[in-house]
């Protein structure tokens, strides 16, 4: 059995903590990152609490705590390797496959 979904969790779980840390390093509240995204507090939380962004949130959340192009490369290296493309998500509303709009070379 392949070690893909494992690695995959590992790296999820590394990002959302990575940006937890970083927005508490600059000193912002979910409230305030939210207000900055244009979102809600709700949004930020998920992904907090290990819902994967998707590439335009990531890089939103990224220039909303001030990390440069260059300094985001970690960043999207470590949603790369936590993202699954095709996978099956389980939603609240059904099981649906992962929307390959979001996917990294979508975003590129």
């Amino acid at each position: 059995m392949s070690q893909r979904p494992a690695a995959a969790f590992d790296a999820r779980r590394q990002l959302v903590s990575q940006l937890r840390m970083l927005r508490e390093k600059v000193g912002l509240t979910q409230d305030e990152l939210a207000v900055a995204l244009g979102g809600s507090r709700f949004q930020v939380s998920r992904i907090e609490r290990g819902r994967l962004p998707t590439a335009p949130e990531l890089h939103a959340v990224l220039g909303a705590l001030g990390v440069d192009a260059d300094a985001q490369v970690p960043y999207i290296k470590l949603w790369e390797r936590a993202w699954q493309p095709g996978r099956i998500r389980q939603g609240r509303l059904g099981v649906h496959r992962a929307d390959a709009r979001t996917s990294p070379a979508s975003t590129t």
